[in-house]
């Protein structure tokens, strides 16, 4: 095929071809990086984000725990119920574990929003329940002791009801991120994989590319060189006189035309040459011709004179 293109034709071939291997791997790596991205995205919103909500609703919780004590430090029979009265009333802490639950509704809502497993689902469905029962037979009931100003009453409720149920929640929390951690580390294993796979398969076609560039690179110059070498061989044969050289080119391309016109030009020359040569001969026999009738002329002449003094 390479040999019947013109030289010209043959070095765009290869440019074009190089740029195009460029062009090829350059468009695959940046789809390649895309989806490395987009997999970097997703364990960023599917993990972080949602660790960080299980964390919000965790320091909410916290809070509502941390408001039911401070607020057993109204109690009357406490000397520091005076300063706590003097500073807030005890509904403050009660208003601000009700805004926490409701902020931690809001959080868990926005989390089951994602796109979850059905092993995230269920731990999620757990830790949904245990957050409620906390609320419904722990805080609620505490916040409910403490308003009536049971406070002994509610210190015991506090110790034997709520904490254990809080217990239990940190439990379920506990369960709750290490799946995140778990499903973390299997993306972050597949975006390793994604990654190698991606750096092993440039390296690869980088190297095919460049091997098939090579090789062209290499038919091209041998078909360029190759019949550059034969008609320099031709003029050194020609320069030393030899005229029965033959020279023969299966290319189609510039030179192939300039061998053409090169074997034209020999056989011109050796018709040019035998022509001489026949010329020459003819002279030649024209030559001895004359030759031998001046030796006839001059033998006719001598005879004659001879007769002439016999008389």
């Amino acid at each position: 095929m390479l040999k019947k293109l013109t030289v010209g034709k043959k070095l765009y071939f290869l440019t074009f071809f190089m740029a195009f291997v460029v062009i090829i791997i350059g468009l695959w790596g940046l789809k390649e990086i895309k989806k490395h991205n987009d997999t970097l995205e997703t364990v960023y919103n599917n993990r972080i984000i949602r660790m960080n909500q299980i964390n919000e609703i965790s320091e909410l919780i916290n809070d509502c725990i941390r408001h039911l004590l401070l607020a057993q430090n109204h109690d009357p029979s406490l000397e520091v119920s005076k300063l706590h009265e003097s500073n807030h009333p005890i509904t403050f802490h009660f208003d601000q574990i009700e805004s926490n639950i409701q902020k931690i509704r809001e959080i868990f809502k926005k989390y089951q929003e994602n796109k979850l497993s059905e092993e995230e689902k269920q731990f999620a469905k757990n830790f949904s329940d245990h957050i409620d029962k906390l609320y419904n037979d722990g805080l609620k009931k505490g916040v409910s002791l403490l308003n009536s100003k049971n406070f002994g009453e509610a210190s015991i409720f506090t110790f034997n009801n709520v904490l254990p149920l809080y217990k239990t929640y940190q439990e379920t929390e506990k369960k709750l991120l290490d799946i995140q951690n778990k499903i973390a580390m299997e993306e972050k294993e597949q975006t390793y994989e994604r990654f190698s796979f991606v750096r092993n398969a440039t390296i690869i076609i980088i190297l095919t590319g460049l091997l098939i560039s090579f090789f062209l690179a290499y038919i091209i110059i041998r078909n360029i060189v190759s019949p550059l070498k034969e008609c320099l061989y031709f003029m050194e044969s020609l320069a030393n006189g030899n005229l029965m050289i033959e020279l023969e080119s299966k290319n189609n391309d510039e030179f192939g035309e300039l061998i053409s016109s090169m074997r034209k030009m020999i056989d011109k020359l050796r018709g040019v040459i035998l022509e001489v040569k026949s010329a020459a001969d003819n002279v030649a026999s024209g030559s001895s011709q004359l030759s031998s009738s001046a030796q006839q002329l001059s033998q006719g002449a001598t005879e004659q004179a001879a007769s002439v003094e016999e008389t």
